[in-house]
């Protein structure tokens, strides 16, 4: 009996002072990766936060059934106690979101990147997932691989920490039915497709970054496909040098022998629009 009150006292003392004082100080993110196994997270906890014994530390979180967790960012607040963080660990709905922006730019490696930085999506699944992804069934149509760039409208987006590539690719095709679904009769006003327009917009992008001048731009465009005139786009020209060199350099200058480059991105030979986009125009 006497040896069991001990056991009871120590148990009962690293309990109140492991497992239910304050052990946070202060307010901080915590991150779980779906790539995390329990047994890891477990070992992340326990060093992290200096618990003594891991086979106590382990017969705790079972009884408090962590092994439920689920990826993602965690506020674990200033005061609480291991017993709260292994609450609010084991509870999905406490995930909070984040706030991801990404800007106009000439491909996906960029994203792909910044994606890597601020969430827990790999980087190079991403880049496959990209070019493999059923856009197809998504659009209840053929999409070409020309289209799949203007899916990804820069902006700033509320988005789980943990989203899977998956997730990210069907939130951006979310994203942009919803702005063309605003925006289509304005597009069928002008006689073009939102490709079309996007494409048009990727050019005024690359003429200028000054956004006072980018109306003016986009009008003169207007008025030479209107008028059934060839765009003329100095930055169609770019791309197509660019494309000669697998995107490893570019233009400082155009020049005229520049012009005469045959490739179906020159506005300077071919009417209408370019076939795609010369970069993620911006909104």
């Amino acid at each position: 009996i006497t040896c069991c009150i001990i056991f009871l006292i120590g148990f009962l003392f690293i309990l109140k002072n492991t497992y239910l004082s304050t052990i946070n100080s202060f307010d901080r993110d915590f991150f779980i990766s779906k790539n995390i196994e329990y047994d890891e997270l477990l070992s992340v906890l326990k060093n992290e936060y200096s618990i003594p014994d891991y086979v106590f530390l382990k017969l705790f979180c079972d009884q408090k059934r962590l092994f439920t967790f689920k990826a993602g960012k965690y506020l674990l607040k200033g005061g609480f106690s291991f017993n709260d963080i292994v609450n609010e660990l084991r509870s999905p709905g406490n995930r909070k979101t984040i706030n991801f922006t990404f800007k106009s730019s000439d491909d996906f490696r960029k994203l792909a990147s910044n994606l890597s930085g601020k969430t827990d999506i790999d980087s190079v699944v991403f880049m496959n997932l990209i070019s493999s992804f059923n856009y197809d069934s998504a659009f209840n149509k053929t999409v070409s691989l020309e289209e799949i760039q203007s899916f990804f409208i820069p902006n700033t987006y509320n988005i789980y920490w943990d989203n899977s590539e998956k997730d990210f690719i069907n939130r951006m095709i979310k994203e942009y039915k919803n702005f063309w679904s605003k925006r289509i009769t304005k597009a069928n006003h002008i006689n073009l497709s939102p490709f079309e327009v996007m494409i048009l917009a990727s050019i005024v992008e690359k003429e200028s970054n000054n956004i006072s001048e980018m109306a003016d731009i986009a009008s003169l465009y207007l008025n030479r496909i209107n008028r059934n005139m060839k765009l003329q786009a100095d930055p169609t020209i770019n791309y197509c040098f660019q494309q000669q060199y697998d995107f490893d350099t570019t233009l400082t200058r155009v020049l005229n022998r520049h012009l005469k480059i045959d490739c179906k991105y020159n506005t300077y030979i071919y009417q209408g629009v370019p076939p795609g986009l010369m970069c993620m125009p911006s909104i």
